[in-house]
């Protein structure tokens, strides 16, 4: 072998017969537009040599040079070998290709047109070390074609050597032609005449020999060139616009030299960076894929976290990303591919299906802790009963293979169903950071596949792939649960602002399209608008963005965008709601109360209102007063709670500010020091704050004892033992750590809305704030929480008693539930130490139960009796240089203040009778005043009454409705509901605006069918957790 390996070393030297230094270059520092490149000036630039020290952090650096190439050299192979960071070549102004330590050849001869002159400008980027970067070398070099396949024919014959079984006959013949091989070469002088021709006559003997060696393992593997491109992570959200040029132009350059080659790349967004940024390489990009030898997958308008993000949001990421490639390419994608996700929401299977998505690929699971995934090849089964035909990729490089024997031996032995799984797919290409599919690896596949003891290769797209699998589909075995992730829990809570953020944007964008749509017919509906808002949105969504996971620039960026959102959003929905006030007949100082759910509620109603005085009450619709409670006077501002009472589905109710105090009929709660009695609790705290005793005096049940009180904070040292940001290690609950203390304990307010209990805790560096509310009206109790939070390596969780032995724990996921067990019998079970859920969880059995609700967190647990909701955890952010194993130790995240509501909500029965769903989704979509400016009445026909809901669910109360916006290519409806409590039935959909005529379609609002549908009324069945969409033509 050491003779071989030395072999291998000189050869490299004859891979290239004839080199140019190019050493003197222009130099500019700064950055310079794509579309500025050819007409820059370099003339008053300042010539450096290489090698050439420049740059530090985050810095982008130019190199100029004019390149006369020799006239002799022009019936050979030229390349461009550059030694530098990661950079982009622009030949001509024009972007040509990507050159990097793994890429640091480009083949010329493409691009030499009629003349032999080329302006070469290259684009460099220094990364994010805190030193300065090297332009080390440049030189054209024209390759030996013999050297150059000989080498790497020997390369790949010696490894494959290395794994073929030893002692065994084919090792020992194939190590015997390896050597006649070689003793063809002429070793004595490498470089010489004499040296070159003995490599030809060598790789002649090898290209003869090859054939009788015919013996292949029985699977066949599917290279297809691929790199994985976080839209953020390591680098910020402008820089991966950079990383597309870099790794497109090189995919390109390749596919141009190599005809079997077949490139496959997701995410419509980089698709999108790309025309706007490159439109001439977006045009090739286009050629090739209408070659079909690049090939867009994925569907999805980012590779999007699947436990964070709302199913509605879900749906616009395929809804956008599918659309796009429809547009650009006339593609329309049938495979799902999210190799790097962090676990994937039984939701899934249904929206797959239901958006023209037959397939699904991932490869994370192989990341798992504790249990290995079961299947290659498998149905995923969702909670509805939808299954997807899906794909698992087992190998330790992941979606960054490169070809080399080892690898392609590992795709077979790494196959679990021995017998089933007769094909795998292997992407090929450096990824994360973009690269792509290198030389090295596209001249490998052309040996590799012909040599014994590996597996076969076939050449093939995405689609063929799967087609091929699903001929055996039938007997495939089900895969019927989530597919959760045993690794990275801690994602479900880091960077909590990003959390709270993405949640608040995900109502806002709702309301604003739901409010659009009733404004009426008159009203333009802003479509372009609030389309590029949500595509805007959907990329913070990305799986290393709202998982935590990023470099702290990364949240900057993602934080202007939530605020652009919220803005827009904001704005629309106030536009609405002004013109849908306009058709109301109200008097002065009416406000109007805003419901978007699907159910009509009662609520309590947060007013700001432009006075200085609560010499006031509060009138409904019918005159009568309703509770008030005034919460403070301030100098032009009154802030005040009212009990809006039935507030209309998908509607609102109009009430008025009347001059004068008007005595409350209602009764306060009774109230002492420690305790509060409702008409639904009799409620103690203790000098922590914490709630020692809760009985429901309905069903007549004690909830928490001194022993066991509920609101109970808990402190753990959160260190795991890698991925700092991603990971919460199992052990967490071995190191808790006592870091608060009580500080105080106050009823600051009690009236005929609520009482609210001020709680504070403190530590040596952090504070806990509660505003506590016991309603009147209502069986939820809200904690009103801000969090001074400034730990390190610390999480933060608030714990309940579950309320019985025998209860069972179920968490909201996307459009749906998904029971999980609270027991750890299994070591399934004990992976799920940490779980994710949207907007509540619930234990009960068939009599009570209780569900923790919140606004804006995402992680629970269920341990030694407690349900437990995760608020914060202080990890330091990733290294950009390691971020596997280093930190940035001044980067610690969530440093700072925090607000977030979580709410208790106790029941009698199991969460489908308790209605959880329905407390959850009033949490988190409160009731919404708006006071309206005054303006002009509706015209004759138009005007509405002061209370009114536009669409009211008849029959079948498990449905709600999700969405109400303008069809992406009509100006007709679409409303999207589902059945939210597993329950199979039958529904009746009331509209009171003008309504036509109904049909059904899926979720790409397409395929659409009649509806039963007449005079306003939709009926409809529905299985559980069904997601149904329907197109309403307005009259």
């Amino acid at each position: 072998m050491r003779r071989f390996t030395k072999l291998l070393i000189e050869l490299e030297t004859a891979l290239w017969k004839a080199r140019m230094p190019l050493s003197t270059w222009h130099h500019y520092a700064g950055e310079i537009e794509p579309s500025e490149v050819a007409r820059f000036n370099i003339k008053k630039l300042p010539a450096i040599e290489t090698p050439f020290l420049w740059g530090g952090y985050d810095q982008t650096g130019w190199f100029f040079c004019d390149v006369k190439l020799p006239q002799i050299w022009r019936s050979e192979k030229i390349y461009l070998y550059v030694q530098s960071t990661e950079s982009l070549l622009y030949i001509n102004g024009r972007p040509y290709q990507g050159l990097d330590e793994n890429h640091p050849e480009c083949l010329l001869n493409h691009a030499q047109g009629d003349g032999s002159r080329l302006t070469l400008a290259i684009e460099s980027y220094s990364g994010r070390m805190h030193q300065q970067s090297v332009f080390r070398s440049a030189e054209l070099r024209i390759v030996h074609p013999a050297g150059w396949s000989l080498y790497h024919a020997l390369k790949n014959a010696i490894e494959t050597m290395e794994l073929l079984p030893p002692d065994s006959a084919e090792r020992v013949n194939w190590r015997k032609f390896i050597e006649g091989t070689v003793a063809h070469i002429d070793p004595r002088q490498p470089g010489s005449e004499a040296f070159l021709a003995s490599l030809e006559k060598a790789l002649i003997y090898f290209e003869k020999g090859l054939s009788q060696f015919q013996s292949k393992r029985p699977l066949a593997v599917w290279p297809v060139g691929h790199s994985h491109i976080d839209v953020a992570w390591l680098w910020r959200l402008k820089e991966v616009q950079r990383k597309c040029g870099r790794t497109f132009s090189s995919m390109i350059r390749l596919l141009e030299e190599y005809p079997d080659f077949r490139f496959v790349q997701s995410q419509p967004v980089l698709y999108d960076y790309t025309e706007k940024r490159y439109p001439t390489l977006f045009e090739e990009i286009k050629k090739k894929v209408h070659e079909g030898r690049w090939e867009p997958v994925g569907g999805m308008w980012v590779e999007a976290d699947c436990n964070i993000s709302s199913g509605e949001s879900l749906v616009r990421q395929v809804l956008y990303g599918k659309r796009y490639f429809e547009k650009a390419f006339g593609v329309k994608v049938n495979t799902l591919w999210l190799p790097d996700v962090f676990g994937y929401s039984g939701a899934l299977p249904q929206i797959l299906k239901k958006s023209e998505i037959d397939y699904f690929f991932t490869t994370k699971l192989n990341w798992n802790e504790v249990n290995q995934f079961p299947y290659n090849v498998f149905w995923w089964q969702g909670v509805d009963g939808t299954r997807v035909l899906s794909g698992l990729l087992f190998h330790s490089s992941a979606y960054n293979c490169q070809m080399v024997a080892r690898q392609l031996a590992e795709m077979d032995d790494q196959v679990r169903q021995r017998g089933e799984v007769e094909n795998v797919i292997m992407p090929v290409g450096y990824g994360d950071g973009g690269g792509g599919t290198t030389r090295k690896d596209l001249e490998s596949m052309a040996w590799l596949g012909k040599m014994p003891g590996l597996p076969s290769l076939h050449h093939g797209s995405v689609k063929a792939f799967f087609k091929t699998l699903s001929k055996k589909a039938r007997t495939l075995p089900v895969w019927s649960n989530e597919l959760y992730f045993e690794k990275h829990r801690g994602t479900y809570t880091s960077h909590a602002l990003a959390k709270r953020m993405n949640r608040k944007c995900e109502v806002a964008l709702r309301e604003a399209e739901i409010w659009s749509v009733f404004a009426g017919p008159h009203y333009a509906y802003p479509k372009a608008q609030l389309t590029d808002t949500w595509r805007n949105f959907l990329v913070t969504q990305f799986h290393d963005i709202i998982p935590g996971s990023s470099i702290p620039e990364v949240y900057q960026d993602s934080q202007a965008i939530y605020d652009e959102v919220l803005q827009t959003a904001g704005a629309v929905r106030k536009s609405a709601q002004q013109i849908i006030a306009g058709r109301c007949p109200a008097a002065e100082n009416t406000v109007l109360v805003f419901n978007s759910l699907s159910w009509a509620r009662t609520d309590v109603v947060q007013l700001t209102l432009n006075r200085s005085d609560d010499k006031f009450h509060i009138v409904d619709d019918q005159d009568e007063p309703v509770p008030l409670q005034i919460l403070r006077v301030e100098k032009n501002r009154v802030t005040c709670l009212i009990l809006a009472k039935e507030a209309p589905s998908l509607g609102y109710a109009a009430y008025r500010v009347r001059e004068g105090r008007k005595k409350s009929a209602e009764p306060g709660n009774r109230v002492s020091i420690q305790s509060v009695e409702t008409p639904y609790y009799k409620i103690k705290w203790n000098e922590q704050g914490q709630l020692e005793r809760l009985y429901d005096v309905e069903q007549e049940r004690e909830l928490f004892t001194r022993q066991q009180p509920g609101n109970v904070f808990q402190t753990f040292l959160d260190y795991p033992n890698e991925y700092e940001a991603w990971d919460l290690d199992d052990d967490y609950r071995d190191h808790p750590l006592a870091l608060f203390q009580p500080e105080s304990v106050k009823v600051v307010a009690s009236g005929p809305i609520c009482t609210i209990l001020r709680v504070g805790h403190k530590s040596k560096d952090s504070r806990i704030s509660q505003d506590i509310y016991f309603y009147r009206h209502l069986r939820r109790i809200d904690f009103c929480t801000e969090v001074d939070w400034h730990e390190r390596r610390t999480v933060l969780k608030v714990g309940f008693p579950i309320p019985s032995p025998n209860a069972r724990a179920v968490y909201e996921i996307q459009f749906g539930a998904l029971e999980r067990t609270l027991g750890s019998d299994t070591s399934w079970e004990k992976a799920k130490f940490e779980v994710s859920a949207q907007r509540w969880a619930d234990v009960s059995d068939h009599q009570y139960g209780l569900a923790l609700l919140n606004d804006c967190k995402y992680g629970y647990d269920a341990h030694q009796g407690l349900l437990r909701l995760t608020l914060l955890r202080s990890g330091y952010c990733p290294d950009p240089i390691e971020p596997a194993w280093h930190v940035q130790f001044g980067a610690p995240t969530d440093d700072g203040v925090h607000h977030l509501t979580y709410s208790l909500y106790p029941h009698s029965g199991g969460w489908q009778q308790g209605r959880v769903v329905r407390r959850g989704s009033e949490l988190n979509a409160p009731l919404t005043a708006f006071a309206p400016k005054a303006g002009k009445p509706a015209a004759k026909g138009l005007t509405l009454p002061g209370r009114y809901g536009f669409i009211e669910i008849a029959k079948g109360d498990s449905v709600c409705v999700e969405t109400c916006k303008q069809a992406e290519d009509s100006e007709e409806v679409i409303l999207r509901v589902y059945e939210s409590q597993g329950m199979a039935g039958d529904a009746a959909v009331q509209f009171h605006f003008p309504v036509a005529a109904v049909q059904e379609c899926n979720l790409m609002e397409r395929d659409a069918k009649p509806a039963s549908f007449k005079s306003g009324l939709l009926r409809f069945s529905y299985s559980p957790y069904e997601i149904k969409t329907f197109v309403l033509k307005r009259k």
